[in-house]
Parts: C-alpha cells; sequence; structure tokens
C-alpha cells in the first residue's frame, strides 16, 4: 500500500482507492480471526522477533499487522507503521503498540532517523518500482542481522477471480524470482517461502468483497464491470453458498548481508 509519486504505479488512482477504503478497509481482510493469527504467527517466525526489537512495518495501511505482531510477539518497543495515505494512518494512530507515520517507502528509507533491526513490507510491493534503489536504502537503515520480509503473492493467485481480475492483478504483479534477485543484487540473502491458507467461504461475502474493490488491482472497474464479473463467477458457483478459497502467501525473508 505504499504510494508515492516516484515509486507508485497509477499514484492518484491508488491513493483515492485507499482513501475510498480505509474506514472499511480492516473489514476487508480476509477470511477470519484466525486467518490473521495464522497470518501473524509467520511473520513472528519469519522475522525471527524478539522483544527488544525495533521493528517498522512500510506500508502499513490501518496497522492491523503492527498491532497484532506488537502484541503477539511481546515487542517492548511501538511498531513504526509507515503509510502515506493519510485515511489509512488515522485509523492506525488509534491502536496499542503502533507508531503511525504519514510517509512512502522511500521517504521512510530516506528522512527517519534511527536504524532498525527487522522490517516488514506486507501487501505492497507490487505498488513499488525503482525497487532496488529502495532495497539498498532500507538495507542501510538497518542493524547488524536485520531482517527484511516481504509478504506477497504468486502472479496467478488462487483467489476465485473473474478473468479481467486475475488479469489485472497478475499484471502488476512481480515474481518472487525477480524479487529474490533484486534482493540478493543489493546485499541481502533472500529465502522464498510459500504458505497456503484454505477455507469455505460465503459466497456473497465474496462478491461483497469484489463489489467493495477490496484489493488495489480492483480499483479501474466500474460497477457494471465488477457485476459482469460476478456474473461470469455465477457460472461456477451458482449453485453454492459457500465457495472454497485459498490464499497463497510468498514470504521473501532476507538476511542483511555484512560487508
Amino acid at each position: 500500500m505504499v504510494i508515492g509519486i516516484i515509486i507508485m504505479k497509477n499514484y492518484e488512482g491508488n491513493q483515492q482507492h485507499y482513501t475510498n477504503i480505509a474506514v472499511k478497509y480492516n473489514d476487508f481482510l480476509l477470511f477470519s480471526d484466525s486467518y490473521r493469527e495464522w497470518a501473524t504467527d509467520l511473520i513472528i517466525e519469519s522475522l525471527a522477533l524478539r522483544p527488544d526489537d525495533i521493528v517498522a512495518d512500510i506500508g502499513g495501511g490501518t496497522g492491523s499487522a503492527s498491532h497484532s505482531i506488537f502484541k503477539k510477539a511481546g515487542l517492548k518497543n511501538d511498531v513504526l507503521c509507515a503509510d502515506p495515505s493519510d485515511s489509512m494512518i488515522a485509523q492506525a494512530g488509534r491502536l496499542k503498540g503502533v507508531k503511525p507515520l504519514c510517509m512512502d517507502a522511500h521517504e521512510f528509507a530516506e528522512n527517519t532517523s534511527g536504524k532498525y533491526d527487522k522490517l516488514l513490507l506486507k501487501e505492497m510491493v507490487h505498488h513499488l518500482t525503482d525497487r532496488i534503489s529502495l532495497w539498498n536504502k532500507l538495507r542501510g537503515r538497518m542493524n547488524r542481522n536485520g531482517r527484511l520480509l516481504i509478504v506477497t503473492r504468486p502472479r496467478i493467485p488462487p483467489l476465485p477471480f473473474f478473468k479481467a481480475a486475475l488479469a489485472s492483478f497478475s499484471a502488476g504483479q512481480p515474481t518472487s524470482d525477480l524479487l529474490a534477485a533484486e534482493l540478493g543484487e543489493a546485499g541481502f540473502r533472500p529465502e522464498v517461502a510459500l504458505h497456503s491458507y484454505s477455507v469455505s467461504f460465503e459466497k456473497e461475502r465474496w462478491y461483497y468483497l469484489l463489489q467493495n474493490r477490496f484489493m488495489s488491482n480492483l480499483h479501474d472497474f466500474t460497477d457494471d464491470e465488477i457485476e459482469e464479473g460476478i456474473t461470469e463467477l455465477e457460472q461456477t458457483y451458482s449453485d453454492e453458498k459457500m465457495i472454497e478459497v485459498r490464499d497463497d502467501l510468498l514470504f521473501i525473508m532476507s538476511l542483511k548481508i555484512e560487508t
């Protein structure tokens, strides 16, 4: 969810998208409380979080992940949640253990003081360009043996998108191989892991998420196009009240290499 004129594709459109959904955003989080617990546990494990770590969640939106990590990892220091959307950060400022900062990723890397032990970029890397420059700058903001974790999805996720929505998602999604290569070039040692979560999901709830454009790749679709997409999905799910939804998350954990 990082938005910046230099680093963001379709800056104005995405800025408006996050302004539009800020109040409802936490309601759009996929699946259930158990899903969020599952994702939080994986993040804590991948980052090898310790209570005294200094942690930043870059592109952290409403601070939901920051708050969950703070509580479950028993952190002593507030998680710095950086996001350039005023509307999203306003939500983050209400959560315990979250220090909000209205700033995009490059601004964070260039203008904040201090260093960090662990950096999280969750479900936002598809918004970035000029990424190698960013990886180099973030590396310079990290303490010795620091860890940077990117959480993203494959270019072709198993989520039940209609065809045009799947195409729009895939078009803007960098592959894990490409991200790993970039991170290696910037002085990190990356490791890629795939984690999957499956659940039976109420069909109407899924359609509601699509209609409310819960992912940024849906922003440019008109109401009519969304409804046409739902009609397309109904060809598969017309007799179903529940649908099986699987979410694949790619965890790219990168250890800072000391030189």
